[in-house]
């Protein structure tokens, strides 16, 4: 498959004492047993793709980042090419030259990521030349409208997301391209007809797998006659083809809907870490023309450190996965292999798997799309404020030889009955009995008696839980 543009900005440089923004991890002043490092930068913007439209400007190889790795370590970093200077001379030895411009998570319209490596060695007292390609590591989008698609809608817009990120909106005058992380891209077409104003929001395309260095490019079409909507575009040598119904009948359908219960879409609930919700989190799904997707987008640190997935279809769960969302209490009823038009998603169990993210909220987005393509109008998002229950433990004085149990002041703003704890005896862990003493006024303060199944006679490691959260600490023993 042959590159049909490659704009090439180069930039023939000499690496040497680094100005400011650059770091270095030792002196290379000294000349025996090193050598010099001459850099010759390439951006490279082409794609791999059979039809490729001539491309936006590319960078400045002067604003390229820079790094020197042996191995793992960077042995000298810039933020900008254009920062390095005068003659730097690097220790004999392999290393690796890495240059990069843009973050590939910082998605957006004119908003490209180039990446290059290249390995190379430093003899003792000789130049090294080393050529770095930079290639582009995102895919492209962009979009075009025949006129025929024009005329027969009043409006109409595009947006793209890659998994896990939000919609970026092509306004029906963009020519742009626009820039996406690799992976799953979904995309979501809005159209108002000319005739009555219908509109309707449809999700015709998913690309599970969108490669980097590949310009998709859509075309949006329109059959008068058959009120079809064509959408075209070429996925690595092939020719693809989506059809949509646009059809006064087909375009009159509700598209699905969710009825919540218990919270509003995208207000957050204030909700202590590791309580249950006072009242239900629900939602009740209706798709008149069948439920295709439902896509429930996470953004919870604390749950997917625990594997609950941050993307999943919930109409199409294998039972390893349908098992492990039920494992943190999600419920869910008509999603599974003879699902229908309606469904229900429980989201009260799962809370108390929750924990506290320092103000960082835990959202949870449904997208549900029916047999039409459809897809809900308005925006479902499920948010929680996790609140600290404030789990600490006093460390406790050193116990008399002989002791059988050891009393803890523990704050917790919770239940006092989630308290576990544990102690190293003759080598392994052992889950030790804990017991509710007493509690002081601010109800927050608890007084918990902690007993050994033996005397304990010398000192041990010793651990106190609440859910996730602990406390390890040396218990001395007198």
């Amino acid at each position: 498959m042959g590159n049909t543009h490659a704009t090439v900005l180069i930039l023939l440089a000499t690496m040497c004492t680094l100005l400011s923004g650059c770091t270095k991890d030792n002196d290379y002043t000294v000349t025996t047993g090193k050598g010099r490092l001459n850099i010759r930068l390439i951006a490279d913007g082409s794609t791999q793709d059979v039809a490729t439209r001539v491309e936006e400007t590319l960078p400045d190889i002067n604003d390229f980042a820079i790094s020197v790795l042996k191995g793992d370590e960077v042995k000298y970093s810039c933020d900008k090419f254009s920062q390095y200077s005068d003659e730097v001379l690097f220790p004999i030895g392999q290393y690796t030259l890495k240059a990069s411009y843009g973050q590939l998570h910082n998605e957006g319209f004119n908003k490209p990521c180039f990446t290059g490596l290249q390995e190379f060695s430093i003899e003792d007292q000789k130049e090294t030349n080393v050529e770095v390609t930079c290639h582009l590591a995102n895919v492209k989008v962009s979009a075009t409208y025949t006129e025929s698609f024009k005329k027969y809608f009043s409006d109409y817009s595009l947006k793209v997301n890659s998994e896990g990120n939000s919609p970026i909106q092509f306004a029906k005058e963009e020519t742009r391209s626009c820039y996406f992380k690799p992976g799953k891209l979904t995309l979501t077409l809005n159209l108002t007809k000319r005739d009555g104003g219908v509109q309707s929001s449809y999700q015709p395309i998913v690309i599970d797998n969108a490669l980097a260095q590949h310009h998709y490019k859509f075309n949006f079409d329109v059959n008068a006659g058959s009120a079809t909507v064509n959408i075209t575009f070429t996925d690595r040598t092939e020719t693809v083809t989506h059809t949509i119904d646009v059809s006064d009948g087909t375009m009159r359908i509700d598209p699905p809907f969710f009825i919540l219960n218990g919270f509003t879409s995208n207000t957050a609930l204030d909700i202590k870490e590791g309580k249950e919700a006072d009242h239900p989190l629900s939602l009740y799904l209706n798709a008149r023309s069948g439920i295709e997707e439902c896509i429930l987008t996470t953004s919870s640190s604390s749950l997917i450190s625990q594997g609950w997935p941050a993307y999943i279809d919930l109409a199409d769960l294998s039972t390893d996965k349908l098992q492990l969302l039920q494992s943190f209490g999600l419920q869910l009823k008509g999603l599974g292999a003879n699902k229908d038009k309606i469904a229900t998603i429980d989201f009260t169990n799962v809370i108390p798997h929750i924990e506290y993210d320092n103000g960082v909220l835990s959202t949870f987005k449904l997208v549900a799309k029916d047999k039409l393509k459809k897809v809900n109008k308005e925006e479902v998002i499920l948010a929680i404020n996790s609140l600290s229950n404030q789990f600490a433990v006093v460390p406790p004085e050193a116990l008399p030889s002989g002791s059988t149990y050891i009393d803890l002041v523990v704050t917790l703003d919770g239940k006092p009955e989630t308290i576990k704890a544990s102690c190293i005896l003759y080598g392994a862990s052992q889950d030790l009995k804990c017991g509710l003493l007493s509690t002081e006024g601010d109800g927050i303060t608890h007084h918990i008696r902690v007993t050994f199944p033996v005397k304990i006679t010398s000192s041990t490691q010793m651990t106190v839980t609440c859910g996730r959260k602990k406390a390890t600490f040396t218990l001395s023993v007198n």
